[in-house]
């Protein structure tokens, strides 16, 4: 088409009626190319962690010809890498968008951001949106903070979390302190996923015998989790079953000239209560026989 202002061709004709007036609406290709182009949704906990951390975009070069670029973003608490660079004709290059430690400072709420990529030539750009969902810490919950437990024997308690967690959960069971006879038999490693916070998951333990002494020893049973969920600590106490103090004697009676009747302030052993060892009697007496009686 000729320019406004410049002589016609020789063979144009100059009737008005042999010409025609047409508008053309001319769209220019986007050279410019970015996936993905759906809203990117990040969750995180007050000073973190953060899910996902990171992801990537591609950005290709659709021209025919090389394509300068750049890509950056409006919010301090992410990182952009690289931040430009050059494509030739159909080239792709991956853009990695990081949550860094500026978001830790975040209060807890919704954080909306937006990603500029821009074609440094002509300008045109592609803008994605970004929200950081910052949520308060879910707390540990025990159904019980202290228990016994018979020595040889078991006891158990249940877990779990407060609120929903951003991910998938562990929990670890262990002996912070207190009796070594006391042990987590099961459920020592827990884990709590966006669809289950609010299960009890049982742990297990157990108390070994302990013949060594008649105490009721106890421990401290600790649940464990990331750094930012408080522990909560379960006081357990072993009921001894051993008993090393001597009964003592609460009755006496004569029953016949050659024997007598005891009776004592608890029960007694049998194989003790019947050897005749553990008798004597003054008046030089001998104890020929022992024989365990009713208790009624």
């Amino acid at each position: 088409l000729p320019k406004v202002g410049s002589p016609l061709p020789p063979e144009t004709s100059t009737n008005a009626s042999d010409h025609f007036l047409i508008f053309a609406d001319i769209q220019m290709a986007d050279d410019l190319s970015v996936e993905p182009d759906l809203p990117q949704n990040v969750q995180g906990y007050a000073g973190g962690p953060y899910d996902p951390a990171s992801f990537a975009y591609s950005i290709t070069n659709a021209d025919a010809l090389p394509m300068s670029w750049s890509a950056s973003s409006d919010a301090a608490w992410l990182s952009v890498s690289p931040a430009g660079g050059t494509l030739n004709a159909g080239e792709s290059a991956a853009i990695l968008v990081s949550v860094n430690s500026g978001a830790d400072l975040l209060s807890v709420g919704a954080h909306a951001a937006s990603l500029t990529f821009q074609d440094t030539g002509d300008g045109r750009t592609a803008i994605r949106a970004l929200t950081l969902n910052i949520k308060s810490w879910p707390s540990l919950l025990a159904d019980a903070s202290s228990l016994s437990i018979p020595e040889g024997g078991t006891a158990s308690f249940n877990v779990s979390l407060s609120s929903a967690p951003i991910s998938s959960t562990t929990v670890n069971v262990v002996r912070l302190s207190g009796d070594a006879d006391i042990s987590v038999s099961s459920g020592q490693t827990l884990v709590f996923y966006t669809n289950d916070w609010s299960t009890w998951k049982g742990v297990m333990l157990f108390a070994a015998e302990d013949d060594g002494d008649d105490q009721d020893d106890s421990a401290v049973i600790e649940c464990q989790s990331l750094s930012g969920i408080s522990p909560v600590d379960v006081t357990v106490t072993e009921i001894d079953n051993d008993d090393f103090v001597a009964p003592e004697l609460a009755g006496f009676s004569v029953v016949s000239s050659t024997s007598v009747s005891v009776v004592y302030s608890e029960d007694v052993n049998a194989a003790s209560a019947t050897n005749i060892s553990n008798y004597s009697i003054n008046e030089g007496v001998t104890v020929s026989d022992a024989v365990l009686g009713s208790d009624t």
